[in-house]
């Protein structure tokens, strides 16, 4: 068992914007992948239920325990005891588990394919003469397991067989024969030949079989009603600064190229933005956000002429961004990673850039005159890492690339023919800057 600390949250981090198997190989590798993101998983939504476990000692230890879904529940159980940190418990470290509403939960041992055998938690439907219980398993939910003293805990099934010699499949009701073993009862055989496999039928089926026994039925809730509302979405709000280290592509060729040198950036930036957490999708490690922001950039860059010499440009941009992004978490745990991706709209604020520059030689004219900075949309694309420091409050590094476009300009060549200027040929070029983007944010959940 491992301790945990319960989170309901997710964060707004600042964005980086830049332009056959067999089937039964498939299946396990579905059920593997699934698995691993389910064996990582902290609970998302506070959602504490009264309830006990049952230690293997036999002893019984009242709480609370963490209601998640009947599916997420026969995986894992998350309890705490007063004002402790929730402890998360698997099916080989405690016998069992339930909520004083009625829902309960014991570790079994039950074959997952052949010949594997795993530790689960069933859901427990009846008790009696012949027990009965549920694996609601993450690609076969709903499937129905019987137990009694002598034979142990078994799964009732409709199986599938080739008949000999040829491809054709004939379907066999294999649970009809466990449950006459299990019932053991000449009374309930015609009832059992004319039941369907769901689990309506066989609840009642056990139920009337072990009424003929001085152990009458006990029977528990297949979904019982919680205490509170279960949390669909969880709003939350953050603040942070971000810094850009960046470079640039220059998108043309001749009459004029671009510095490498001479071209510095500096782009600090801030912003605003709101987290929407939905506890239930992907098994609540999935989180959108939005946001308004701002960022400065302050540049230089050196303009190399075929025929006079550089010159030093300074430009200034202020955007305002709006971005829409969607974060993924890795792992679930306090330190979490994350991927996030997404699209921004990038508004500039500068109606234009005024600057034009020109040389003028014996036989050629150069002309540049640059149009105003450009507003765009584009996607974004990060990594990072949040530290979650309590049920509310949770800090968050991110670093990723970027690109956009900064501006577009016009250059314009000319020859001179005695004392006449012809129009030789005219070209736009774009600049468009690549960024090396670090981000900062504190952000609360409510």
């Amino acid at each position: 068992m491992s301790v945990i600390q319960k989170r309901s949250s997710s964060t707004f981090q600042v964005f980086f914007i830049r332009k056959n198997p067999n089937a039964l190989t498939m299946k396990k590798l579905i059920v593997i992948v699934l698995l691993s993101f389910l064996g990582s998983e902290i609970i998302s939504q506070d959602n504490f239920q009264a309830g006990y476990i049952v230690k293997t000692g036999n002893d019984t230890v009242s709480g609370l325990v963490e209601y998640r879904g009947r599916t997420n529940n026969c995986y894992v159980c998350v309890f705490k005891s007063g004002n402790e940190e929730p402890v998360q418990f698997k099916s080989d470290a405690i016998l069992a588990y339930g909520f004083n509403k009625g829902e309960v939960y014991r570790s079994k041992l039950i074959k997952n394919g052949d010949p594997e055998q795993t530790t689960v938690f069933l859901q427990a439907i009846v008790d009696g003469k012949t027990n009965m219980y549920i694996y609601n398993d993450l690609l076969h939910n709903g499937r129905i397991f019987v137990e009694n003293d002598s034979l142990g805990v078994n799964e009732l099934r409709i199986v599938k067989h080739k008949k000999e010699n040829s491809n054709d499949l004939i379907t066999y009701k294999e649970y009809i024969g466990y449950l006459k073993v299990y019932l053991a009862n000449p009374k309930m055989q015609s009832e059992v030949n004319k039941m369907d496999l769901t689990i309506s039928d066989v609840k009642k089926v056990i139920e009337k079989s072990n009424s003929h026994f001085d152990i009458p039925s006990k029977t528990y809730p297949i979904k019982m009603k919680t205490d509170k509302r279960e949390k669909h979405l969880v709003f939350g709000i953050g603040v942070g600064i971000n810094y850009s280290f960046s470079s640039y592509n220059f998108d043309g060729d001749y009459p004029v190229s671009i510095s490498d040198g001479f071209t510095k950036f500096n782009n600090p930036g801030a912003f605003l933005n709101l987290s929407f957490k939905f506890p239930f999708f992907f098994q609540g490690k999935f989180s959108a956000n939005t946001g308004i922001g701002y960022q400065k950039l302050n540049y230089q860059v050196e303009y190399n002429w075929p025929i006079n010499e550089s010159q030093l440009i300074d430009y200034q941009q202020t955007n305002i961004y709006i971005p829409l992004n969607f974060i993924y978490e890795l792992l679930k745990t306090k330190v979490t990673p994350y991927l996030n991706a997404g699209v921004v709209v990038i508004l500039n604020q500068d109606d234009a850039n005024n600057n034009v520059m020109s040389t003028i030689e014996d036989d050629y004219a150069f002309i540049i005159s640059n149009d105003k900075f450009r507003d765009n949309v584009s996607y974004l694309l990060g990594v990072g890492v949040k530290y979650y420091m309590g049920d509310h409050f949770n800090i968050d590094f991110n670093l990723g690339l970027s690109s956009y476009f900064l501006l577009t300009f016009e250059t314009r060549e000319y020859i001179r023919y005695d004392n006449n200027t012809a129009t030789q040929s005219a070209s736009v070029e774009s600049i468009f800057s690549n960024q090396l983007s670090t981000s900062f944010s504190v952000h609360y959940s409510f």
